[in-house]
């Protein structure tokens, strides 16, 4: 997956997983759903969705067709779908997203936009970019 699609293509059977304990840093490019109860560090780009256990936290941006908070992120989230922040969830950063639920209890600083699915589209490829030259300068820098 290099850019946005407007159908992604999403195996609801494959899921990746980063469970309690593991600690794990870097830039994450994925067709299908991703679930985290341990720590990520770095960016998440999905055409799945992304759920985030009560354990789990995420120090970085995301980009997902779906997504179910209930641990910490301190990073942005941009979602094409539904934006669902559980009891237990903290989220400080901003959110784009065309829907949002909230539970009770849960904590977040930031600001929100409700935004469409076309726009979504252009944030996430922004976002990409942006990501994949950074990821190229990174290499050059180790080779030389």
């Amino acid at each position: 997956m290099t850019k946005h699609e407007e159908t992604p293509q999403v195996n609801v059977n494959e899921v990746c997983r980063i469970s309690n304990g593991i600690r794990l840093k870097g830039d994450m490019i994925s067709q299908n759903d991703i679930r985290i109860d341990g720590f990520y560090k770095g960016n998440i780009f999905t055409a799945g969705k992304v759920v985030l256990g009560e354990n789990g936290e995420i120090e970085g941006n995301v980009f997902c067709a779906n997504a179910e908070i209930g641990g910490i992120i301190k990073g942005h989230i941009t979602v094409s779908s539904l934006l669902n922040l559980k009891a237990s969830s903290v989220l400080n950063g901003s959110v784009k997203t065309s829907g949002l639920g909230v539970e009770v209890g849960a904590r977040f600083e930031g600001s929100c936009r409700i935004i469409s699915e076309e726009e979504y589209g252009k944030l996430y490829n922004e976002a990409y970019d942006a990501c994949a030259l950074s990821s190229k300068k990174e290499e050059k820098q180790k080779a030389d």
